[in-house]
């Protein structure tokens, strides 16, 4: 089907404003749709043909805003966290067959889509990022890579914050 390709880099998004999602179920619906629904969609075409060649690598970027639900960005997040946890499933599935899964997660990069947000000046550089894929894509990467590194640490502390505490703090 895809005879050209032996790796797919799964790299777009869409973030909405936290409250418009709230108020419109139009805004929530493409957010979930773009973020999670048409990302699972492509990807399990790839996975399909990679799987029956045998080889190949798939890689999707989500965020670490996926892997707590957060006031500010819960519908983002949701569908990044969904898209975390479908590559996760692809990864096992695809294990046998020796395809390659990769769950990219970057803290806030300086991009359009997040250049209104305050301290976007301070957020990640991309071609760090992209320096970062790269060579996860050229090496044998972990499943999951946190980019830049600190967010991996960032987030393990995040996640183990408990959840009756979390939910108190405004951001």
């Amino acid at each position: 089907m895809f005879p050209d390709f032996d790796t797919v880099l799964l790299s777009y998004g869409s973030m909405h404003n936290q409250k418009d999602s709230e108020t419109s179920i139009d805004i929530l619906l493409e957010e979930l749709q773009v973020d999670f629904v048409s990302a699972a969609a492509i990807l399990t075409l790839f996975a399909a043909d990679l799987e029956r060649r045998g080889t190949g690598c798939l890689a999707a970027i989500t965020s670490v805003a996926g892997d707590r639900g957060r006031r500010s960005n819960y519908v983002y997040g949701s569908a990044k966290g969904g898209l975390s946890l479908f590559l996760q499933g692809l990864r096992s599935r695809l294990y046998p067959s020796g395809v390659r899964v990769i769950t990219i997660k970057p803290g806030p990069v300086q991009t359009p889509m997040t250049a209104h947000m305050p301290h976007a000046a301070r957020f990640a550089d991309p071609e760090q990022l992209a320096h970062d894929i790269v060579r996860a894509l050229e090496r044998r990467s972990p499943d999951v890579l946190y980019t830049p590194k600190i967010w991996r640490y960032i987030m393990t502390a995040v996640r183990l914050i408990p959840e009756t505490m979390f939910k108190r703090l405004s951001f």
